[in-house]
């Protein structure tokens, strides 16, 4: 415990305290209580983490947040385990059932959902959107192949099995980005099908890769995110590449989280106008 972590009251026991000064310790704000029995210190996200391992393999968003996969709501804190152990605290959610070897993998001294795992089992609890945001990022970063993951999910059985097909079906892994890939879902909402990330050349050569093309209507649609944008030399480098596409034809309209989460009527109206306009 000396460099942090979560341990039993056992465990403190056996390394030398006694069971008064453990009390006096967590009365004091040195040891924190996590759960019957259990006490931390440093308390930090990764304790928690720690904490719910204790409870069963660390599973669904919990996991996928620790592969590093793109989620639209909060982590949360879920184990997966076929056994009742110890009640888990409250912030703690325990799925019942059993998982094979080729599910489990470390992740450091953790024990997580391997990607699959975690993909398919997000995609029977998630919202729609929030699955295929997740699976897009995780194809993104190739930790499961597109045919290998419409190939499982569609062998799938039991409730909810039609919603990970469903997020297979409509995954894309070129989306670079949450903001891309909730643009593309609010795009086949209204019946837009517009080509992605399409690379585009002018007489001088490359201009650049375009999030979203219409190309019949010479449309650019491009989904920002600001981190990707805050430097100045990044600012500069997408008003040079605005102006290219602009002098080759194409109008662009872009834009931010904001817009496509907050005014989503906003961007389809403004699209489909400029679509009907085109000459």
């Amino acid at each position: 415990m000396d460099s942090g972590g979560v341990a039993s009251t056992a465990e403190l026991v056996a390394a030398g305290a006694t069971r008064s000064r453990i009390t006096r310790a967590a009365d004091a704000g040195h040891l924190r209580r996590v759960a019957r029995g259990l006490y931390g210190v440093d308390w930090s996200g990764s304790l928690e983490l720690e904490l719910a391992g204790r409870f069963g393999t660390i599973s669904h968003t919990t996991a996928a947040h620790v592969h590093g996969f793109d989620l639209l709501g909060a982590p949360g804190l879920q184990v997966t385990s076929p056994h009742r152990r110890r009640s888990p605290p409250p912030q703690v959610r325990v799925h019942r059932r059993a998982l094979s070897d080729a599910d489990r993998v470390h992740a450091g001294d953790l024990e997580v959902t391997a990607a699959m795992r975690t993909l398919l089992d997000c995609a029977r609890t998630l919202p729609l959107l929030d699955s295929v945001v997740l699976v897009d990022s995780a194809l993104r970063s190739r930790a499961v192949a597109s045919a290998e993951l419409t190939a499982t999910a569609s062998g799938l059985m039991g409730r909810g099995a039609a919603r990970p097909r469903q997020a297979a079906q409509l995954a894309d892994g070129r989306s670079e980005s949450a903001l891309e890939t909730i643009t593309r879902m609010l795009f086949r909402h209204h019946g837009l099908t517009p080509q992605l990330q399409v690379p585009i050349y002018d007489l001088a050569g490359f201009i650049g890769r375009v999030d979203f093309l219409f190309e019949a209507a010479a449309l650019v649609v491009e989904a920002d995110g600001y981190a990707s944008h805050a430097s100045a030399e990044a600012f500069q480098s997408d008003r040079r590449r605005q102006n290219a596409l602009l002098c080759a034809g194409f109008r662009v309209v872009r834009f931010s989280w904001q817009d496509v989460t907050g005014r989503p009527d906003y961007v389809i109206a403004t699209v489909q106008h400029l679509l009907s306009s085109a000459g």
